[in-house]
């Protein structure tokens, strides 16, 4: 499946479990080169495929050029995943020890990876695989092994809290002093680049400088712009054990110098699954547009990775449809018209006029996300997942984001 898109798929729809004997999973290969992996039901003329996360593929029968079965071994790893709930840390790490004994070390890392975002503070599902802890216990992925001479001690006694609060008060008076004159290249100040070296030495301490006062392991930095600063190193020092902070900031920092700068700098580190949590808040209904959303979107479109576009696609096929498979209490439904109404949420209820145009940022959080990401809007027919796939179908291959 090398060079081509490869969307692994899961029957776990809304956490419903099913039969062993009903999942199967195929590879599908359609026109347009991509390999999907996953389990499919027949609507007529259409292959309804469901995703790990819940999404749903809709692909045209006339477009799928072949098909091939998976492994018996595959097969029996997606019947157990089936019945698992997303929060199961415990249920996720015993599937991952599973799969490895069956040597699917793909499927395996993924689900300690689960594991661990149910659980930061795992033991097991870190150290299976090879992660390290950072300051506050949690499994964490290192940007490099660190060699060791064989037989000799790896562990290092973690600071007291004194010295991390004085290291942290440290760092925070050298950004304060750094100084950066208007038009001067960031690489020529001397200042600068050490401090961008210290950061992918130590990016839990500039994490620790970025967070907000009053959160855990804060270094109870007040000034705002001390914190942008952080941020702005961090995403220069590039080190993927700077993710969850930088996640944290962008979504959760009262100073929205701290959030923007976040947002910019999650893209340098080229984490992919960074790119999938900034989609999830992206579409999450329950997250504000203007201080939350928005921000993803940001970060999404400084990716620059057309994956991004397919996931939020297939928000949007859920979302047009009436239905959000990640939120139990709105499950996937039929709208009393079909795809494309004016009606696609099923609401059936005329506004006054008085009140004007509808919220689309609240009613349509994926849709919107989507608009906002491409830069794609329609004058009439967005409403139609139809006019969304066609225009993708043409537009993929030369698409550009535009931040």
């Amino acid at each position: 499946m090398k060079g081509a898109l490869r969307i692994v798929l899961v029957l776990a729809a809304a956490g419903v479990a099913l039969p062993a004997s009903l999942v199967r999973a195929d590879t599908f290969i359609l026109k347009d080169n991509r390999e999907v992996v996953g389990v499919a039901a027949e609507e007529g003329d259409v292959l309804v495929i469901t995703t790990r996360d819940g999404r749903v593929l809709r692909v045209l029968k006339a477009d799928v050029v072949g098909r091939q079965a998976h492994s018996a071994v595959m097969n029996a790893y997606l019947a157990k995943t089936a019945r698992l709930r997303l929060d199961d840390a415990a249920g996720h790490y015993a599937l991952g020890l599973a799969a490895r004994k069956d040597k699917l070390e793909d499927e395996a890392r993924y689900e300690f990876n689960l594991a661990l975002e149910a659980d930061p503070f795992h033991e097991g599902a870190g150290k299976a695989l090879g992660y390290v802890q950072d300051g506050a216990g949690r499994w964490i992925a290192q940007a490099e092994p660190s060699p060791a001479a064989e037989g000799q001690a790896t562990a290092q006694p973690k600071p007291d809290a004194a010295t991390l609060r004085k290291e942290a008060q440290e760092l925070a008076k050298r950004l304060a002093k750094l100084e950066l004159s208007p038009g001067s290249a960031f690489e020529d100040n001397a200042e600068a680049k050490a401090l961008v070296a210290l950061a992918a030495e130590k990016p839990d301490l500039f994490v620790r400088v970025m967070r907000a006062p009053g959160l855990p392991d804060s270094g109870e930095v007040k000034d705002g712009a001390v914190r942008t600063r952080a941020a702005e190193i961090l995403g220069r020092a590039g080190d993927r054990r700077a993710m969850q902070g930088l996640l944290e900031s962008c979504f959760t920092d009262p100073d929205v110098r701290v959030r923007e700068a976040a947002a910019k700098a999650l893209p340098k580190l080229e984490e992919p699954v960074a790119l999938r949590k900034l989609v999830d808040v992206a579409i999450s209904p329950s997250r504000p547009w203007a201080t939350t959303r928005r921000l993803a979107c940001i970060a999404i479109m400084r990716y620059g990775d057309k994956e991004a576009v397919e996931r939020l696609l297939a928000a949007v096929s859920f979302e047009l449809a009436g239905g959000n498979a990640k939120d139990p209490k709105n499950p996937l439904r039929k709208p009393a018209a079909g795809l494309g109404t004016d009606d696609p949420m099923g609401l059936s209820v005329d506004e006054p006029s008085h009140l004007g145009k509808r919220d689309e940022t609240e009613l349509y959080p994926a849709l919107t996300a989507l608009k906002y990401v491409t830069g794609t809007n329609f004058d009439s027919g967005e409403y139609d997942y139809k006019t969304w796939k066609i225009w993708w179908q043409g537009a993929k291959e030369k698409f550009e984001f535009k931040p």
